[in-house]
């Protein structure tokens, strides 16, 4: 090869070289998410069919997209419901390594929350009910608590030849609310630890995350999201498996689920009558979910129902014996327009203080017998500002008369409102105030004024 010749070839590497290069940035060009990928990726997340486990109580905004792409509220998450949704949106950010093929996206919250109330709620650093201190009795308190800070990780695997257009993944994630009643000692706890499988039509989860009923959670800023007051739901292990239909306008999902009938340490705690115990058989459970980008008079929207039936048994000196555990549920999110959405659920049941309904009550202290309830609740959330978020609600859950006997719970409620304000992208801080109210059967209400400071930082 002559020296002209070399050079001729060296000069046709380099041209390859650089139009190999050019096809590169391209591609990542395209793959890259732009602002209306982002929305309809936000949209999508927002959505508990995707196999997003839902968020307890997060109700801080969180925006993905530079303050010049930011068109009101439109371009964000309104109600960032999944816990899952963080960690997600991390990948756009790059705060994600890969090993082998897998990708590793870790996050982390942390939780602020500063407290006063007027009198003792259950169980302390957030309320649940109020307890039976009545009018002379009351008594105020004001504290600090992090407890709340938790963190994970998503973890998605490559895709497999063996299982083409499938991907397998999974999640974890902990807090310190182990010892939730006691101050100043935080303990490890395990939220979610589990392995998932996807494709465009299903989804399938092996492990503990949220249970299928009950999905959605008041946009509330303490830490108790309205549990005992209107809010049931917890996480469990198990398996679930859903089936997507993509239609014209929206999706359409079947999930079904089968969860370990484990008790929550709920009822056990405040209530020393009884001791219940894992149920012989397992939960079974099942939702419809349809959803909307935009139908009618709405933005978009997800209506959701679901049903849930199981066991629990209990044991009271030398007896033991089980009950039937069932609830359904409804769902619903409705955006109007990009500034305002109204959110709610209702639900009816029956043995569900596990489940944190029926103020955390199963059985009649007297006779045994089951608790059924009723309740639900209801908020409205509107953007004064793209940075700054007012909401408004009420929530309350309702014992049946008929099933408790004297100084149980007969019904609990809540009114509250806060306003957030977006300081940084990742930094959120707001003010809430609750009234709390709890009727102890034949005795009279208990009430509580709960005003909550928080402040989140997410990484």
């Amino acid at each position: 090869m002559t020296t002209e010749e070399f050079a001729r070839r060296l000069e046709r590497l380099e041209s390859e070289n650089a139009s190999l290069k050019q096809q590169i940035t391209d591609e990542k060009e395209v793959s890259a998410p732009t602002p209306s990928d982002l929305d309809d990726f936000m949209y999508v997340l927002e959505s508990p069919s995707v196999g997003n486990s839902v968020q307890d109580s997060v109700v801080f905004h969180f925006d993905p997209l530079p303050e010049a792409s930011r068109q009101a509220s439109g371009d964000r998450i309104l109600n960032a419901i999944h816990d899952d949704v963080e960690a997600e949106l991390a990948r756009y950010k790059n705060w994600t390594w890969n090993k082998d093929s897998f990708t590793f996206t870790p996050y982390a919250w942390f939780f602020l929350t500063g407290v006063y109330e007027s009198n003792w709620t259950v169980p302390g650093e957030y309320p649940f009910y109020v307890r039976p201190q009545f009018k002379g009795d009351e008594v105020s308190h004001t504290w600090f608590d992090m407890k709340a800070t938790r963190i994970g990780a998503i973890v998605t695997a490559p895709e497999s030849g063996a299982l083409p257009g499938w991907r397998l993944g999974g999640g974890f994630e902990a807090d310190f609310q182990g010892k939730y009643v006691q101050e100043n000692e935080a303990d490890f706890e395990m939220r979610k630890a589990y392995l998932d499988l996807k494709s465009d039509r299903w989804y399938f989860q092996f492990g503990q995350s949220w249970e299928l009923v009950s999905l959605v959670f008041p946009p509330m800023l303490n830490w108790g999201f309205g549990a005992g007051s209107g809010n049931p739901g917890y996480r469990r292990p198990g398996f679930r498996m859903d089936r997507i239909f993509t239609l014209e306008n929206g999706q359409f999902t079947i999930q079904t689920g089968v969860y370990s009938a484990n008790t929550s340490n709920f009822t056990s705690l405040y209530n020393g009558t009884y001791t219940g115990k894992m149920g012989r058989t397992p939960d079974i459970q099942v939702r419809f979910e349809r959803t909307w980008k935009e139908f009618g008079f709405w933005k978009d929207a997800m209506f959701a129902f679901g049903m849930r039936y199981g066991e629990k048994e209990f044991q009271q000196a030398e007896d033991r014996f089980s009950r039937d555990s069932w609830m359904f549920c409804l769902e619903g999110r409705i955006r109007f327009t990009d500034r305002m959405y109204l959110i709610g659920e209702w639900f009816t049941g029956s043995v569900i203080g596990n489940l944190a309904g029926a103020v955390f009550q199963d059985l009649n202290s007297e006779t045994l017998e089951e608790v059924h309830a009723s309740g639900g609740w209801l908020a409205m959330v509107y953007d004064l500002t793209p940075k700054t978020h007012l909401v408004c609600g009420y929530s309350c859950d309702d014992p049946w008369n008929k099933d408790v006997c004297k100084g149980m719970r007969s019904f609990a409620y809540v009114g509250f409102a806060n306003i957030s304000y977006d300081v940084t992208q990742k930094l959120n801080m707001g003010i809430e105030y609750g009234y709390y109210a709890t009727d102890y059967h034949d005795l009279g209400f208990a009430k509580s004024n709960h005003v909550t400071f928080a402040l989140n930082y997410r990484l």
